[in-house]
């Protein structure tokens, strides 16, 4: 463990019981209440464009190890496929095997070995985990003002990234917002869920600002491979 980290999370993509409509699918088609719905799957495919055409790798670089929950381990009302699912295309495009060996509660046993990573992680997971449990224990104490304290249920459209140099370097911190799908929003999210205690969209400022601010991605319209399937891809399963 001798080179830089860069840690970036995401939720899971859409799911049934949502504001989005639809049962959920297997890659197969298959109806599965434990995976994602049609929007999903969007977002899916959305992810692997993101990280994985090379459309942004400033802000949005490759990763090297990605992180999911285990979809067997079981949690709360049963196990989920949807961090998987969500995360398995941009892993087949990018030829990486996802770690999967952790139940959705196991945040402690991630954040260690997130800690003993180097390179680019994509950490895949339950919000509530997220910000209550991985990215507190990885932190060990470092405070930073701006790291929301809450993740409004209804967006999936946020990347949350720490870099640092070397071990032992506090952690440098952003909120990305990529707005890769329609609806998708720059607005912050942060311990209200929306910036003033709004409770969605038309109560919030048109622009985020400072350590917030959005980093939208200009996407070519054409010749982009975008999921697995695609000419550029290999395998044609989705």
């Amino acid at each position: 463990m001798t080179g830089s980290l860069t840690v970036m999370f995401i939720r899971h993509a859409e799911q049934p019981d949502g504001a989005w409509p639809g049962t959920g699918f297997t890659d197969d088609g298959i109806a599965d209440e434990r995976s994602l719905v049609i929007r999903g799957w969007q977002r899916a495919g959305a992810w692997t464009t993101l990280f994985g055409a090379g459309l942004n790798p400033t802000d949005y670089p490759a990763p090297t190890t990605i992180f999911a929950v285990d979809p067997t381990a079981a949690a709360g009302d049963g196990p989920s496929k949807c961090s998987a699912e969500t995360i398995d295309p941009l892993a087949e495009r990018l030829g990486v095997v996802p770690v999967t060996t952790f139940g959705a509660q196991q945040t402690e046993e991630v954040a260690v070995a997130l800690a003993a990573s180097d390179g680019v992680v994509l950490v895949c997971w339950e919000r509530k985990a997220i910000l209550g449990g991985i990215i507190p224990a990885l932190l060990r104490g470092q405070l930073i003002s701006v790291l929301p304290s809450d993740w409004d249920g209804e967006r999936f459209d946020v990347v949350l990234r720490f870099d640092r140099r070397v071990p032992g370097e506090p952690w440098r911190f952003r909120a990305l917002y990529p707005r890769l799908l329609q609806g998708d929003s720059a607005v912050p999210i942060d311990d209200m869920g929306w910036p003033g205690g709004g409770e969605g969209p038309d109560d919030a400022p048109e622009e985020a600002e400072g350590e917030y601010a959005s980093a939208p991605v200009d996407a070519p319209a054409e010749g982009i491979s975008a999921l697995a399937g695609d000419p550029a891809t290999g395998s044609g399963k989705f």
